[in-house]
């Protein structure tokens, strides 16, 4: 299932980018996440995080990891890939300044169910695409 959304957010790139680029802020604007615990690692100047994180959607702990991390001083991109029980996820977060006080933030997740489970995908699609609205109303709550 790909899930996409983008908003304009009130804020100055460079703050906006520095909340939204942690993924331990994520349970702040997406109501998946219940909580998340991360952990640091430095890899070619380039900083892992492995983040626990526990699901409102069911009781399976999973972790994420920081795949790839590029800034420059007007935009900003990075890509986590998590995993649990019932799930893999690849998310993408890019923010870009349009101007002094706005920025715009660009959410794409792609999810798959993992094992026999991806059988039901077709039955959570509904679920998943109200879960996105959810994160995507958070988003715009959340001017920095």
């Amino acid at each position: 299932v790909q899930l996409e959304f983008e908003v304009e957010v009130g804020g100055p790139f460079e703050n906006v980018w520095k909340y939204f680029s942690q993924f331990e802020n994520v349970p702040d604007w997406d109501p998946t996440p219940r909580t998340v615990k991360s952990s640091v690692k430095m890899k070619n100047k380039l900083a892992l995080f492995t983040t626990l994180f526990q699901s409102s959607m069911e009781n399976n702990q999973g972790h994420y990891e920081t795949i790839d991390f590029q800034e420059s001083k007007d935009r900003g991109y990075v890509s986590f890939e998590g995993k649990n029980d019932t799930i893999t996820a690849f998310d993408e977060i890019i923010c870009t300044k349009k101007d002094s006080n706005t920025t715009s933030v660009k959410y794409r997740a792609e999810i798959s169910l993992r094992g026999v489970l991806w059988l039901f995908t077709p039955f959570i699609r509904g679920g998943l695409n109200q879960l996105t609205e959810n994160a995507k109303k958070g988003c715009i709550k959340r001017s920095i």
